[in-house]
């Protein structure tokens, strides 16, 4: 017989503009569901994570793609709470006691964005709501310990990037950037237009980010055979497209990107900078991965930069972490935002 457990479930959550991302304490389970959502041109939500990716590549007629999650707030609170209940529902079976969950959130979230976070867990079925800085959970979840004396520097690079500075139980700085990976992928869709005069599905756009943008030429030059659409008649045609003529795109986005973080450690004070010196600046989510990006913000900042093993899950295991370790870490809580739903 299966055992049921009485337990809360403990559950870090990563909710991402593209994908949302669910670790669970103990368990040692992941889960990483698209951050979307099937939606009727009535406003009725018909499907959400894959179950909607496959809807809309399937029957896409009548039904339009919504993000539940936009720049760490609740874009569409129907779909965001539909979304995490299909979530939580996959992490906790057997269990008959309501999850406690440990969202992470830009720490600039204002107050209502806070709120709404809180009362779409509760629609959910959450028991109780913590909110952890998204800087913090980056850090954490790459095996820094928030208590250390020492400065660290954490970012989440995904859509939009989330910049914290953290040492010795306190915050340093926090910066948030909206314009990350979705701005260099809309670039180069634009450049595509301009200069093959096509339009791409969005499975190029991803593959011409991972595979061929570069930051600096000295990671190699690589190419892609593409396939896109000519805008003047419908028509399918191929191209090529190389790193060495997407460098110049690629250095105009990133260099947006580099100038926030020379920003933000030289704001901090001279000790701080020399324990980055040891401590280095850690990088999460999918655009920490363009090739040479790590190089680049070196170069330009003057500290170490160190990308996680696993970029993609970081945040969510932070998360977790932070909420297994409340009572240690409560600064880390977000304004101080916890909800716990009777």
């Amino acid at each position: 017989m299966k055992r049921i457990s009485m337990r809360s479930l403990l559950v870090g959550i990563d909710p991402g503009s593209l994908y949302t991302r669910v670790v669970v304490a103990d368990a040692q389970q992941e889960i990483s569901e698209p951050s979307l959502a099937a939606v009727t041109t009535q406003g009725e939500v018909v499907a959400v994570g894959t179950e909607a990716a496959i809807r809309l590549r399937a029957e896409p007629r009548g039904l339009v793609a919504v993000r539940p999650f936009a720049g760490g707030v609740v874009a569409q609170q129907a779909a965001a709470q539909l979304l995490l209940q299909s979530i939580l529902d996959k992490v906790q079976r057997g269990a008959v006691t309501r999850p406690t969950v440990c969202l992470a959130v830009p720490s600039l979230a204002s107050q209502v964005a806070a709120r709404a976070w809180l009362h779409t867990t509760r629609k959910a079925g959450v028991l109780e709501t913590l909110l952890v800085d998204r800087g913090a959970a980056t850090a954490i979840g790459t095996g820094w310990d928030p208590l250390r004396a020492e400065a660290v520097v954490a970012a989440d690079c995904g859509a939009g990037f989330t910049l914290t500075a953290l040492s010795g139980g306190g915050y340093l700085a926090n910066d948030y950037l909206p314009a990350g990976g979705r701005a260099l992928s809309a670039a180069l869709r634009a450049y595509l237009r301009e200069t093959y005069g096509v339009m791409v599905e969005p499975a190029t756009i991803q593959t011409l980010v991972r595979e061929v943008a570069v930051c600096v030429p000295s990671v190699g030059e690589t190419q892609q055979e593409c396939t896109g659409r000519l805008l003047a008649d419908g028509t399918l045609t191929e191209f090529t497209v190389t790193s060495t003529e997407l460098l110049p795109l690629v250095r105009e986005v990133t260099n947006v990107w580099l100038q926030r973080f020379r920003r933000l450690v030289r704001g901090l004070s001279a000790q701080a900078q020399a324990d980055l010196l040891e401590n280095g600046v850690r990088l999460t989510g999918g655009s920490a991965l363009l090739k040479g990006f790590d190089l680049a913000l070196s170069e330009t900042i003057g500290i170490p930069v160190q990308v996680a093993k696993e970029p993609f899950g970081t945040v969510a295991r932070g998360s977790m972490l932070a909420l297994n370790r409340r009572a240690e870490w409560p600064y880390l809580l977000v304004g101080g935002n916890v909800g716990r739903n009777e």
